[in-house]
């Protein structure tokens, strides 16, 4: 037959959280054996709101992953390539764990070789937001951000292909990422991984020391002693939008190994600032100041030509009650 036990779980005030899930695992002793019933969860109104956050992230990735051609994506196996080798996303999929609505970064993600001694890893893939909400998007990978403005916004950066030039980390080889992704609904495809050559040995290097104090966001500041005249290479694909100046003294650049920026630098000590703005943004303020000053005479001129007709029309009939 069949036996149907209720209990009554009593949860102590000193553990009711709704930021906490309770999981009980009960025992039940029939004559010296024991079983093991089906555990008993208790969740928290925000415990549950964090766990939903990450079915729809988890869900959300699936969604994202698109291949060249149209084959099917076997969705078991995928999964099963999540958990072995990105846990902490996987975990998303019956996990509680607080996902944050801005960002989402995944860890140690595994990139199936190391990179060899003296050699950069370069990354590149096109980014896509143009399907709904049409939103921002930032990609960080190993501390190096890319960023996609949205479509409509009035000075969209045209910045669809996102790259990436990462050498070792802490000194240590490079064989694994560490991803950060801002929140929204967009998709990568095309990604494309290469090798390439350090620019210089490490003995032929003077090194730049960043000045942390000024450099963020779009500007970047250090120094550097030069022991010989040289030339400057940065790690920054090369973008209309920078401007460079060497010692208070705005310094031309060019595009060098095809990808990054680079200039000369003469021999001594050398203050560098580097900053960077969206192309057109000035012209698109110039305009969007021209369109307000326009609205503004049009306006006048509607309100003007409103006076004139009432005005006239007062006169109109004052007349014909004379």
């Amino acid at each position: 037959g069949r036996i149907d036990l209720r209990f009554e779980v009593i949860v102590p005030a000193a553990m009711q959280d709704g930021r906490w899930q309770l999981r009980f695992y009960p025992d039940m002793y029939v004559l010296g054996d024991s079983t093991r019933l089906e555990s008993v969860i208790v969740t928290g109104k925000d415990s549950r709101d964090a766990q939903l956050r990450g079915y729809e992230r988890y869900n959300r990735f699936l969604r994202g992953i698109i291949t060249d051609s149209s084959a099917f994506v076997d969705r078991r196996h995928l999964e099963i390539f999540i958990r072995r080798n990105i846990p902490e996303l996987y975990r998303f999929r019956s996990d509680s764990s607080f996902v944050s609505e801005e960002e989402f970064t995944i860890e140690h993600v595994p990139l199936g070789f190391t990179v060899p001694e003296g050699k950069l890893l370069v990354l590149e893939l096109e980014c896509d937001n143009t399907a709904p909400p049409r939103e921002d998007v930032k990609l960080t990978v190993n501390g190096v951000g890319n960023k996609l403005t949205a479509p409509d916004w009035k000075y969209y950066n045209h910045n669809t292909t996102f790259t990436y030039v990462l050498p070792p980390q802490n000194g240590k080889a490079l064989n694994e990422l560490s991803m950060t992704f801002t929140a929204g609904d967009y998709l990568f495809s095309k990604l494309r991984i290469c090798l390439m050559d350090y620019p210089y040995t490490a003995h032929e290097t003077d090194a730049l020391h960043i000045d942390k104090s000024v450099s963020r966001g779009d500007r970047f500041t250090g120094s550097i002693n030069c022991t010989e005249d040289s030339w400057f290479e940065l790690c920054f694909p090369y973008d209309e939008g920078f401007t460079i100046t060497v010692d208070g003294r705005e310094q031309e650049y060019e595009c060098v190994d095809k990808t990054f920026i680079g200039f000369e630098l003469r021999k001594g000590q050398h203050t560098i600032d580097i900053r960077y703005k969206a192309p057109l943004l000035d012209k698109g303020k110039l305009l969007s100041a021209i369109g307000a000053v326009l609205f503004a005479l049009l306006a006048a001129a509607d309100i003007a030509a409103r006076r004139l007709k009432k005005d006239q029309s007062l006169e109109k009939a004052g007349n014909n009650a004379g």
